[in-house]
C-alpha cells in the first residue's frame, strides 16, 4: 500500500447470502473526503488491504430505489 487514506466512517452490513452455509456477504461503507476518493477506491479495491480468501468487488446502488 502506497499512501494511507484517511477513514472517516466505516459501516459494515451483512447481508443475505443465497448459500449461507457457504459463504457470508457484507457491505461495507467507507466514507473518506472527497478529496481523496480516486486514492481511496485505488486503496480499498487493492488484495494487499484484505484477508486471503477475501472477495472484494464494487457495489452499486440501483438508481430506482
Amino acid at each position: 500500500m502506497k499512501d494511507k487514506v484517511n477513514i472517516l466512517d466505516v459501516t459494515c452490513t451483512k447481508l443475505k447470502s443465497k448459500y449461507e452455509a457457504l459463504y457470508a456477504l457484507y457491505y461495507v461503507a467507507i466514507n473518506v473526503d472527497s478529496a481523496v476518493l480516486k486514492q481511496a477506491v485505488e486503496v480499498f479495491m487493492s488484495s494487499e488491504v484484505w484477508s486471503n480468501r477475501v472477495f472484494v468487488n464494487r457495489y452499486f446502488r440501483k438508481l430506482d430505489g
